[in-house]
């Protein structure tokens, strides 16, 4: 499933790029027998559009939605043994009726923060073309010396591609799994916790999470929350409600759930 993800960022990354590479330029010196770059078409093409934009989007929700519903179903599965570990009686679990889709609001959600994180993905992107359109003007390169620096971008970039398909993962698995148990805690009535699990190599933010419990409905850390480490630092939430047990890109924190006791 990382392939797939990885293949759709790649592609996306590629796309601006081999646009500004590809751009015809605006004739040929007379002296030099250069081509003559057009650095403002250069810069219109270093931009993705909206419509591609959507379009990527859209391709990773399809490849991360079937995933969702993949680890949501599992974890539905695993809530419905834990109720029974927690003495739930066979009839009051009758009302569980399965996890057949993921949930609206859920998936919505995941792709309105999808568009904005490609949104800032893609800026990044832009800025790297522009900054490398900007040295080509100052110091006079050929065409082939401008296109061999725009390929580069792809090189150096990977690390940023590796990073978000992993970010993605983990957050879809982790709002797939929070969103079944919501589900069965609605079908059944039963109140179910999510409790925040830190590794051991975590960051201090996420450490000083761990062990934190909600109710599967409420979030860990709400928009504009914060989470003060004193002399350390503060985390400021400054981008969503945080409902899965995962606070930056690259996190690796863990869910755990169990009955709300009484």
């Amino acid at each position: 499933m990382k392939d797939q993800i990885n293949k759709v960022l790649t592609a996306m990354d590629a796309k601006p790029i081999s646009k500004a590479i590809d751009e015809d330029g605006d004739g040929y010196d007379d002296e030099t027998g250069e081509e003559i770059i057009d650095y403002t078409v250069l810069e219109t093409a270093a931009h993705v559009s909206d419509n591609d934009l959507q379009e990527y989007t859209a391709a990773l929700v399809a490849i991360l939605a079937l995933y969702m519903l993949s680890r949501g179903q599992k974890t539905y599965k695993q809530g419905i043994t834990m109720l029974k570990q927690s003495g739930v009686d066979d009839k009051q679990l009758e009302l569980a009726n399965g996890y057949a889709q993921v949930g609206k609001t859920t998936k919505d959600s995941y792709e309105a923060y999808l568009h904005n994180t490609l949104s800032d993905y893609m800026n990044d992107t832009s800025k790297h073309i522009l900054d490398i359109l900007n040295a080509s003007a100052k110091n006079g390169w050929s065409k082939e010396q401008l296109a061999t620096s725009l390929r580069d971008i792809m090189k150096t970039d990977e690390w940023r591609v590796q990073r978000l398909a992993r970010s993605e993962e983990h957050r879809a698995n982790t709002l797939a799994q929070v969103d079944s148990m919501s589900a069965l805690q609605a079908e059944t009535g039963i109140k179910i916790v999510k409790k925040w699990v830190a590794l051991p190599d975590a960051c201090d933010y996420c450490k000083e999470m761990d062990g934190k419990k909600e109710n599967v409905d409420n979030p860990f850390l709400v928009l504009g929350g914060e989470i003060n480490l004193g002399d350390k630092g503060t985390f400021l939430n400054d981008f969503m409600d945080v409902e899965a047990a995962e606070l930056h890109p690259n996190c690796r924190c863990e869910l755990h759930f169990e009955m709300e006791e009484m």
